[in-house]
């Protein structure tokens, strides 16, 4: 007897799939954007928003939005490394206080390197998966009912209302 493969990912928490909820049209939309919407969450957790090194380039490499090869990646990453491990040790056989004289690259710490470098990576091995959600994401919202449309707004909405961080 064969059985039917379902996709990893594809699951709903609240029961069903994705294809259960493409049997049901318009309204399966909604449920089929919120599994996109969490895929799109999932592969990109790890990666921050804004790269803290626009714009700048790492000796011996371009800049790091710009690569294109894991393997690259991890050359960078070892490199940073290399450079702070090398710069610390350093910093302390000379009594050199890191706190007043920290360890940076074009302008910026070794953390926002590593930060970038690791964002790059997340967003390169899941670059074709990724694109694929986001078009999927696109065509549903484009088909989003304008009850579900409006309803997404007013949530938005009443979301910025609660979030009251910008009135400190």
């Amino acid at each position: 007897m064969k059985t039917k493969q379902v996709k990893k990912g594809t699951e709903l928490s609240v029961g069903g799939t994705f294809s259960d909820l493409a049997k049901k049209g318009q309204e399966g939309i909604p449920g089929m954007l919120d599994i996109v919407k969490q895929k799109i969450k999932e592969l990109t957790k790890g990666a921050k928003e804004e790269e803290s090194t626009k714009g700048k380039r790492l000796p011996g490499f371009t800049e790091i939005s710009s690569i294109d090869k894991v393997t690259t990646l991890v050359q960078a990453h070892s490199s940073v490394t290399g450079k702070a491990n090398a710069y610390a040790t350093s910093a302390k056989e000379l009594g050199v206080n890191t706190k007043k004289f920290p360890f940076k690259i074009e302008g910026c710490s070794a953390n926002q390197w590593l930060g970038d470098i690791s964002r790059a990576i997340v967003l390169l091995t899941n670059k074709v998966e990724l694109q694929k959600l986001q078009e999927t994401q696109k065509i549903l919202e484009e088909r989003l009912s304008e009850d579900s449309k409006l309803q997404n707004a007013l949530e938005k909405i009443a979301s910025q209302w609660a979030d009251d961080s910008a009135m400190e």
